[in-house]
């Protein structure tokens, strides 16, 4: 009895020494997941496919917003079910079929995860070259895209931890310019500028159903929550932390995207929003 409990005590103390997470480096990991460059991109994409109209495009971010929560909700069903690492490809293979889930984890070791941090890498490069203003030669941004991956990666295995409270850190640097541009928006009471010469002027127009077209730059703005699963198993009360993460952490980042895509239409205005 003595030999089992002492086995069992160092089960328990094994599985909490292996939480690292609590729940605001889950909503963290979440936001920060979420939130990239590419809500600067896609505002005018928004507004373009609603025909101008801002608050349709506002109803857009919000439906956005809410699939991800039930998306969300739906995988926490499975995270909290398997006590497999993994992600998605661990609910594939406990509850669909092995085959599948090998597959996918093929699909995701080869194709997604390295074409995801490729492209983080050399967007990371990019913008190293314009902050530093250095010559934007491929060569340089590819060797600054990989000593960024090689410092985030070594941060992570040095200390878990450490990458945790860097999660934090970087995420809330991330939303500093966003809601930057919507806080000063607030009392901005400066016309909106003038749509440059030769540029044709596009106002509002009436778009039908095509405001669902909207959708898709959405999908590509709130892309990339599902990875934030695979810490599950490394957050502290999981069923609980977990189910409040994915909840919270697309709610913030719907309030963010609204209130800079409010702010950004305060300071510009639609039409130049959508001439320029």
């Amino acid at each position: 009895m003595t030999i089992n409990n002492n086995k069992n005590n160092d089960i328990n103390n094994t599985s909490k020494d292996n939480k690292h997470y609590g729940l605001m480096t889950a909503i963290s990991m979440i936001v920060g997941i979420v939130v990239g460059s590419g809500i600067f991109f896609k505002g005018d994409d928004v507004l373009k496919y609603t025909g101008g109209n801002v608050l349709l495009g506002v109803l857009v971010f919000c439906i956005g917003a809410f699939g991800i929560i039930f998306g969300s909700l739906t995988l926490i069903e499975f995270s909290v079910r398997t006590k497999k690492n993994g992600g998605v490809a661990g609910y594939f293979e406990d509850f669909i079929s092995k085959s599948i889930a090998s597959g996918f984890g093929w699909f995701q070791t080869f194709v997604y995860y390295p074409t995801l941090i490729a492209v983080i890498g050399w967007v990371c490069g990019i913008y190293t070259c314009s902050l530093l203003g250095l010559d934007n030669t491929l060569e340089l941004e590819i060797i600054l895209g990989l000593l960024h991956i090689v410092i985030f990666y070594v941060i992570n295995i040095v200390s878990v931890k450490v990458g945790g409270y860097f999660q934090n850190l970087t995420t809330i640097i991330k939303l500093i310019p966003l809601l930057g541009i919507a806080i000063i928006s607030i009392f901005w009471s400066a016309a909106n500028p003038t749509i440059p010469e030769g540029v044709e002027l596009l106002t509002k127009s009436e778009v039908g159903i095509g405001w669902l077209s909207a959708l898709v730059p959405i999908a590509y703005s709130f892309d990339g929550w599902v990875v934030a699963t695979s810490i599950t198993n490394e957050v502290r009360n999981p069923r609980k932390n977990m189910t409040l993460a994915l909840i919270i952490g697309p709610i913030i980042v719907l309030g963010v995207y609204i209130l800079y895509f409010l702010g950004l239409n305060k300071f510009l205005g639609p039409d130049y929003i959508l001439s320029t």
